[in-house]
């Protein structure tokens, strides 16, 4: 759980650090809609790596399953860290925790939330050769 804890304390960050590009949200609302969205991609490239190695196990799942996974874990995240006030607890301890700046942990956290979001398309290109 520390790793999610990271990348929301930190997303959340620089969401209110960039309040600029938020039209419709709160910097942790946004956080956990991008969290959802880093999930459903894990999720979605494990059923690549099935569908491609052709594994016992029928790992086919519709789009709008994919969907309805993902909208799923967004309010999962939402629950968690706005409405159970996970995010202020997590607030105090993140920085103690780890002993760099929040500039820096923002860099990573998007960093990670790259990698998790184009992991589909990575996969897709290596196994499409």
């Amino acid at each position: 759980m520390i790793v999610f804890d990271f990348v929301f304390y930190y997303l959340t960050y620089w969401f209110t650090k960039n309040k600029e590009k938020l039209s419709w949200s709160t910097p942790p609302e946004r956080t956990a809609y991008a969290m959802g969205l880093m999930v459903v991609d894990i999720v979605f490239s494990i059923s690549i790596l099935f569908e491609h190695y052709n594994l016992s196990i029928q790992f086919s799942i519709s789009k709008l399953y994919f969907l309805i996974i993902g909208l799923a874990v967004m309010q999962f995240f939402q629950f968690i860290y706005i409405k159970r006030n996970r995010y202020e607890k997590i607030s105090k301890k993140i920085p103690e925790y780890f002993s760099i700046s929040d500039d820096t942990g923002a860099n990573i956290s998007i960093a990670i939330a790259s990698l998790l979001i184009m992991s589909p398309f990575i996969i897709l290109i290596i196994f499409s050769f």
